[in-house]
């Protein structure tokens, strides 16, 4: 995900690096002659763009307290097969660099370091945040059937593809909001994030703030003249538009019930839902298919890139995950408008995705369901991540905005809306 400089979500959890890191490492990647060009500040991680005399590359840097070598070598292997499928579209794939001995990763102290190929066409949203939908329906048309090629591409190469390493914080699965584990399995694996929530209180203000307003982003201006956090108590609570589950977990002095709110958060989800989606096949996804991934040659998308938070998944998630990052204007729906997102925008991905890949009965069911699961364990994993980087602010971000606040939104009208008019574009734009 990237955000412009002029509305800062959360902080950047992680120091930059220049050349006098990079070069080392870009050697070790079979590039003695190097040249840092650029740095990117990005929220999960660190990078920089690199000049080679053979091309350029984007090195990028995790700390091995968030992230193990063995997980990022499956994803590497995995994207790198996409990559190369030949299926006669001309989507490009970026893929992994390899050292001269053949590995993807560079293990330097407590840091890891993959090196990404770089991808032709226009990097049109460079700095566009995430949550914010492209600037033409041919563009949105283009961005779904890219999404269908990674698909079909993953499909014809699950037998060669790695094993699925396990859950981590670089992940976008939906297991828990699935039911591939249940609750208890979940946060008991997670002793920092039950220990946390037991001990939680929100910042600003009681529990009131929880249940009868929506947390808000600031601008980086409000920031720097507030002078602290990043999350703020918004009552524009007149529209009715953010109000927590029934049921949901108190924040009380004595922490919080994290069971309950996951239940709450998920009272949505039946047996029948949890057994189709248990059905499908699984595969590993993209994970963040905004339009801000992608690189263009006029209307259509040339090439995809950034697929750190690719998992073993399905696809009707990679799918939902792409909607609700290109048709859900998150910022404006948390600011008070609840009616912010594009279903022109989601009408023609999906017109763009099934002219490739037509959704089976089982996925155009349960795509409206998955709206609601996408953002679930994504939003409970970054709270022991943001914990683990030293930035407790942005666990309670991923509480309260992440995780309650898009959780809530879809109980709301807009959010009712929303799903009904997804199910109806579903349908006609599936192929007869």
């Amino acid at each position: 995900m990237t955000y412009p400089e002029d509305y800062t979500v959360i902080e950047p959890a992680w120091p930059p690096f220049g050349a006098d890191e990079a070069l080392p490492v870009m050697a070790r990647f079979g590039f003695p002659e190097a040249t840092v060009t650029r740095q990117s500040i990005r929220m999960m991680s660190c990078a920089v763009t690199v000049s080679t005399p053979s091309a350029p590359f984007f090195l990028k840097r995790y700390h091995r307290s968030v992230m193990s070598a063995p997980e990022l070598r499956a994803r590497h292997r995995a994207v790198n097969l996409l990559r190369d499928v030949e299926d006669g579209h001309t989507l490009t794939v970026t893929g992994f660099h390899l050292t001269p001995d053949g590995d993807s990763v560079v293990e330097e102290g407590e840091w890891l370091y993959e090196l990404n190929d770089f991808a032709p066409g226009e990097d049109r949203y460079r700095g566009r945040y995430s949550w914010n939908a492209p600037d033409s329906l041919g563009e949105a048309e283009s961005l779904g059937r890219a999404l269908a090629i990674i698909h079909l591409r993953a499909e014809a190469t699950a037998e060669r593809a790695p094993a699925d390493p396990g859950p981590g914080f670089f992940q976008a699965r939906c297991d828990l909001a699935m039911g591939h584990v249940s609750v208890e399995d979940y946060l008991a694996a997670r002793p920092m994030l039950t220990e946390w929530a037991a001990g939680y209180a929100p910042t600003e203000g009681d529990a009131s703030r929880s249940v009868d307003s929506a947390p808000r982003v600031r601008t980086s201006k409000e920031r720097h003249s507030a002078g602290h956090g990043g999350i703020e108590s918004s009552t524009a609570g007149s529209t009715g538009t953010l109000k927590r589950a029934e049921g949901a977990g108190q924040a009380t002095a004595h922490g919080l019930d994290l069971s309950a709110e996951v239940e709450a958060a998920l009272a949505w989800r039946t047996p029948e839902i949890v057994r189709a989606y248990a059905s499908l096949p699984r595969l590993w996804i993209h994970g963040d298919g905004h339009c801000s991934n992608m690189m263009y040659a006029g209307e259509e998308v040339c090439a995809v890139f950034d697929f750190g938070l690719s998992a073993v998944s399905t696809a009707v998630a990679d799918l939902a995950i792409a909607l609700e990052r290109n048709t859900l204007l998150w910022l404006e729906i948390l600011d008070g408008k609840s009616d912010a997102y594009r279903m022109d925008t989601a009408r023609a991905i999906l017109r763009g995705y099934q002219s490739l890949r037509p959704l089976s009965s089982t996925e155009a069911a349960l795509l409206p369901h998955m709206m609601r699961a996408v953002h679930v364990d994504p939003a409970l994993d970054w709270i022991p991540y943001h914990l683990i980087s030293g930035r407790p602010s942005n666990a309670e971000w991923a509480l309260e905005t992440f995780f309650r606040g898009h959780t809530a939104w879809f109980s709301t009208e807009a959010g009712k809306r929303y799903l009904d008019e997804l199910a109806a574009a579903i349908e006609a734009t599936h192929p007869a």
